[in-house]
């Protein structure tokens, strides 16, 4: 009897593995990667700075040209495992990136039950930009120095709103404690007793040029407001000015600008004894330049800004008191927080 054949041999099947999903999620100085495989396995990224290039390898049989194979030249700088022990459906990497805004590029190689496996994938790339930085900027104390901030007030005197309003020149100080909004009726009839603005400049200087400012805002401790309840006055920020020499004069109270930088926030919604944050308006982030000095006021909206004068009402006040940059303790002092993102 004859003895039946011996089953077919089969080859053991080729392993390989497939990228069938992958996410990128930038960090500081590095990119996670992550990546979903049709089978479990355990792999290594290949970094590379430089983008890859593919040459191709001619020849030429009875006279027709042809390209025989090609090879991929990969400048290899750094590798990085996969986080996760073991074979696995769905590896992390942590790929250095030193440099920002920067493509950076890598390739997958693996191993199945510690076997090296073929890569069926692609090669991958990406570029991470800087992230945002968020800095904080106070104005010095006292007069003549980079920055300060200071108040500007009309004269005491019982006249008209218009008078008050429209002068080209206020007395200027600064306070051991306050800067202070303030204005006032008096008894025997419409008049107004003052006008106070108060104007704040903060240096960029560390901020580089370039940079692009993505938010702003003006924090502020407040601690007394009288906000008269026929009046409903609000407060905005405004352009201020910035003279060559030095960084006050008493011309700036008519300097201020008249475009709000700011959403007018009503007195009545100041906390008194707690932080108010002023986020800038887009007009309020062009006006702040990297490198620069950013000079800003603050002043009554509804009726100062637009210069519209209250009706009679006594005792017709509104003020908001606020701690200057000579507060120290506890540290009260008013700061501008800004986010941006530095060049390339």
């Amino acid at each position: 009897m004859t003895p039946p054949p011996p089953p077919p041999a089969y080859a053991p099947p080729l392993l390989h593995f497939l990228v069938i999903e992958f996410s990128y999620t930038c960090g500081t100085h590095q990119c996670t990667f992550w990546c979903k495989t049709d089978v479990a396995c355990h792999l290594t990224a290949h970094i590379t700075a430089e983008r890859p290039r593919i040459r191709y390898i001619p020849d030429e049989k009875r006279g027709a040209q042809f390209t025989l194979s090609s090879m991929t030249c990969f400048v290899e700088i750094a590798q990085a495992e996969q986080l996760e022990p073991a074979d696995t459906l769905e590896h992390t990497f942590l790929i250095p990136f030193p440099l920002y805004d920067h493509t950076y590029y890598w390739y997958l190689s693996g191993t199945i039950l510690g076997v090296p496996c073929k890569s069926i994938s692609q090669v991958f790339w990406y570029s991470c930009s800087r992230p945002p930085i968020t800095a904080t900027f106070h104005s010095d104390t006292g007069f003549g120095r980079t920055t300060c901030d200071v108040y500007l007030q009309t004269p005491y005197r019982l006249a008209s709103w218009q008078y008050h309003h429209d002068l080209p020149t206020a007395d200027l100080g600064i306070d051991q404690n306050y800067l202070v909004w303030h204005t006032h009726t008096y008894w025997t009839g419409p008049y107004f007793a003052y006008i106070q603005r108060n104007k704040m400049t903060f240096s960029l200087l560390s901020i580089p040029t370039g940079s692009r400012i993505l938010a702003a805002s003006l924090h502020l401790y407040t601690v007394v407001v009288t906000a008269d309840a026929t009046w409903k006055p609000q407060l905005a920020i405004c352009t201020a000015h910035i003279p060559p020499a030095n960084n006050w004069q008493p011309q700036d109270y008519g300097l201020l600008g008249t475009t709000p930088l700011s959403d007018p926030i009503p007195f009545s919604s100041l906390p008194p004894h707690d932080w108010t944050s002023i986020p800038f308006n887009s007009a309020g982030l062009a006006h702040l330049i990297p490198g620069q000095i950013a000079a800003i006021g603050f002043r009554e909206y509804k009726y100062d800004m637009l210069n519209v004068p209250p009706p009679y009402h006594y005792p017709g006040t509104m003020a908001v008191q606020v701690f200057s940059a000579e507060q120290t303790f506890p540290d009260w002092r008013p700061y501008l927080q800004i986010t941006y993102q530095e060049p390339p």
